[in-house]
C-alpha cells in the first residue's frame, strides 16, 4: 500500500489544514499528524509533508506546526511559498 504525501497549508492567518482540514486546535493538528505517522509505519511508507506556508504567514505558527512534526517523529517535509 502506498500512503501519499500529507497536504499541509498555513494560511497567513495562522490556520492550519490538514489534507483540506482546518484544524480547530493545535491538539487537533498534532493529533491528525500522528494519525499519519502512525498509518505510514504500519504499511512500511516513509511520513512525507508537504506544508504550502503563505509568503506572510506568522514565524510562530511554523514553528508550532514543526515542533508538532517533530512530537510525532515526522522528519521529511517540503516547503513551498504562496500569497493569499
Amino acid at each position: 500500500i502506498k500512503v501519499d504525501p500529507l497536504q499541509i497549508r498555513l494560511t497567513r492567518s495562522g490556520e492550519v489544514s490538514i489534507a483540506d482540514q482546518l484544524m480547530a486546535s493545535d491538539a487537533a493538528m498534532e493529533a491528525e499528524l500522528d494519525r499519519y505517522k502512525q498509518l505510514t509505519d504500519a504499511t512500511n511508507n516513509k511520513p512525507l509533508v508537504i506544508i504550502s506556508a503563505d509568503d506572510n504567514a506568522q514565524q510562530q505558527r511554523f514553528i508550532d506546526l514543526m515542533n508538532a512534526l517533530a512530537r510525532v517523529g515526522i522528519t521529511t517535509v517540503t516547503l513551498s511559498g504562496f500569497k493569499e
